[in-house]
């Protein structure tokens, strides 16, 4: 029989083993204030208060101490993780596009910086980024507006963790992905659109899918200005950018969980590239492709009349 120390987890406590025999070990688990662990165990079982059968999702935590007797060998690979922040979940927002549909405005400030009721636009995916925990943020900003981006940081996010980027010239969706890393899931936003819903609910549904890339989707009167998709069950089945017919209502809303595998599409030998072609497009052919319908506000920004109205929803 062996005890071992303390082990700390990435972010939501650590858990401590108490005793360890051949098949079984008994530990006690620490929750930080308001954090949970919510998992599958593949092949082994469990008692807590009840008990838990591997292949079965359960959610501990809260706050506290949770005490717990495992049977099976203390494999983390065993686990199948859904929170978002299981690990260093890092969240990308594109930023660095012309914003020429608002234009001569865009010429004097970066889209992303123009406010909505006094606060930047930007500031709406930041806040949820770290509202569900990821704090290890990268940007895309056009060289142009670096100094505007530099003091929005110092003014609004001093010390939160946040990379830029900087492009001389727009890249497209796709190949700024390839300016960074990531080992877990990365998840992606545009920076021109205000969201607020469950982005927890989101992730998860993408690991319990084994997905390569889930694209977050909305619903729209007039999707004709979007890339519209068409569902198969949960997966994407065809996806159109910005039809003249639109067969469906529901719409690319901005907002991607990618694996690290996404970058094995990369194209090579290119200047721009965009998800939209380069990634969905085959994606949608290995049927790997999930689509998850959001539920919570969805604001667009991307026209003059869009971004009056956003400021009047805003308002109200």
């Amino acid at each position: 029989m062996r005890i071992r120390p303390k082990v700390k987890s990435n972010q939501w406590g650590y858990f401590k083993i108490l005793l360890q025999g051949k098949g079984w070990w008994f530990k006690k688990l620490t929750f930080k204030n308001g954090f949970t662990s919510k998992q599958t165990h593949k092949k082994r079982d469990e008692i807590w208060v009840i008990y838990v059968p591997a292949g079965c999702k359960h959610k501990i935590g809260g706050k506290g101490d949770v005490l717990e007797l495992a049977l099976g060998e203390p494999d983390e690979k065993d686990i199948i993780r859904y929170d978002v922040n299981d690990g260093n979940v890092k969240g990308f927002i594109l930023a660095a596009g012309l914003g020429t549909r608002l234009r001569p405005l865009t010429y004097e400030i970066a889209k992303p910086l123009i406010t909505v009721d006094k606060i930047p636009i930007i500031n709406r995916q930041v806040d949820l980024y770290l509202k569900y925990g990821i704090k290890d943020i990268v940007i895309n900003i056009p060289t142009k507006f670096k100094d505007d981006f530099y003091k929005w940081k110092e003014s609004y996010y001093k010390d939160i963790n946040i990379e830029f980027i900087i492009e001389d010239e727009p890249t497209g969706t796709m190949l700024p992905l390839s300016k960074t890393r990531f080992d877990n899931v990365m998840v992606v936003a545009n920076a021109d659109e205000m969201k607020d819903f469950n982005l927890r609910e989101m992730i998860a549904f993408h690991k319990e899918n084994d997905a390569v890339a889930t694209l977050g989707l909305t619903e729209v009167e007039n999707p004709s200005a979007f890339g519209v998709v068409e569902m198969d069950g949960d997966k994407i089945k065809k996806f159109w950018q910005k039809p003249k017919n639109p067969p469906t209502n529901l719409i690319n809303a901005g907002i991607y969980i990618l694996n690290p595998e996404v970058m094995e599409y990369m194209p090579k030998d290119v200047n721009f590239s965009m998800m939209e072609k380069y990634l969905f497009t085959h994606l949608i052919k290995e049927k790997k492709l999930y689509g998850y319908k959001m539920k919570g506000t969805w604001i667009n920004t991307g026209t003059w009349n869009e971004y009056g109205n956003a400021i009047k929803t805003l308002k109200k």
